[in-house]
């Protein structure tokens, strides 16, 4: 993707999330973890960094006087609260975390269709780059919390 000059497409990006989710399921396994902890982390891994990078990137391309492409980013931010309503629906009702990864998705998914509207101006790319590095952050440590009892 380097050498055709399109390392900076959603695909490019998405593949640099996923490599890292998958390593961390081999990981998983390697230690004798299950299968469902494996496929859990892994999947919600890619889903925790995917949904705020699309954001971003329909946010910059606002920001450049485009469109921006809101709509994957609410599909992806929509799988997001799925899987973790799901998770939180396998977890045994004694995890007293199992709810935040849901609930953070939950409310991540309110950005794309609030957020845009409430600022007069798109911030700037570092300001927006920031922003969402936090956001993974948050959510991947709301994961962690999340499936600890697996």
């Amino acid at each position: 993707m380097d050498l055709r000059g399109s390392a900076r497409g959603l695909l490019a990006e998405w593949a640099t999330i996923a490599v890292p989710s998958l390593l961390g399921m081999a990981m998983v396994r390697a230690g004798q973890g299950s299968w469902p902890l494996a496929l859990v982390l892994g999947a919600g891994s890619f889903l925790s960094l995917a949904a705020p990078v699309t954001y971003l990137r329909a946010r910059l391309s606002q920001r450049r006087g485009g469109k921006g492409n809101l709509g994957a980013a609410l599909v992806i931010h929509g799988a997001a609260v799925l899987a973790a309503v799901a998770l939180r629906l396998a977890l045994p009702r004694s995890l007293p975390l199992s709810w935040l990864w849901p609930v953070w998705m939950g409310l991540l998914l309110l950005r794309p269709l609030v957020e845009p509207r409430i600022e007069q101006v798109v911030p700037n790319a570092r300001s927006l780059g920031i922003r969402e590095s936090l956001v993974s952050a948050i959510s991947s440590l709301a994961l962690v919390l999340s499936i600890r009892g697996l």
